[in-house]
């Protein structure tokens, strides 16, 4: 059966929130029970947690195809990792990897209305870079960040995606997965 690993941050590492909704990882295992879905998403990671942890969390399963979403956490304030190191990060995981077995997500806005909307402003950035990463290696991307920008708040709240933003993310990834493993 063929692997998916999905890694990054906390959009990806509950499988389902508080009130029993499923989230990203459920929601392709449920769709495409042919293959082996790893969640390695971790609460709070960066880019520079990620690779800290890259060997065990990823490469270990001798994955088909990963996907990779960081750059929320990256820009924070609380453990910032700058665009260069951030940027330096994603390329060694996607030439780790191979671009072809590899799909890059954007991070995704963040909406709380008890916080200011100018740590999206931060955020943005890693959005952008992430998109020139792909660009450059070649692999696939979501641009999380727009499809978001496009619905009305289908933004994160710091922990998860608002309305049926995972079932929209799980749609866009099962997609490009096709892509990937059909090459």
């Amino acid at each position: 059966m063929p692997t998916l690993v999905c890694f990054g941050d906390s959009l990806i590492s509950k499988e389902k929130e508080n009130n029993g909704k499923r989230r990203l990882t459920s929601i392709i295992r449920e769709e495409m029970s042919s293959w082996i879905v790893i969640n390695s998403g971790v609460h709070g990671g960066t880019s520079r947690d990620g690779l800290a942890r890259f060997q065990e969390d990823v490469l270990y399963h001798d994955p088909d195809v990963v996907s990779i979403l960081f750059g929320t956490n990256d820009a924070s304030t609380l453990k910032p990792v700058t665009i260069n190191e951030f940027k330096t990060n994603l390329l060694y995981m996607v030439r780790r990897v191979s671009p072809e077995r590899t799909i890059l997500i954007s991070p995704i806005p963040f909406y709380n209305e008890k916080r200011e909307m100018s740590v999206n402003d931060s955020i943005e950035k890693y959005a952008i870079e992430t998109k020139k990463i792909a660009e450059e290696t070649g692999c696939l991307f979501i641009d999380l960040w727009k499809i978001a920008k496009n619905e009305k708040r289908l933004a994160s709240d710091g922990v998860s995606i608002q309305k049926d933003g995972y079932k929209i993310l799980a749609n866009e990834l099962m997609a490009k997965m096709q892509k990937v493993y059909l090459k």
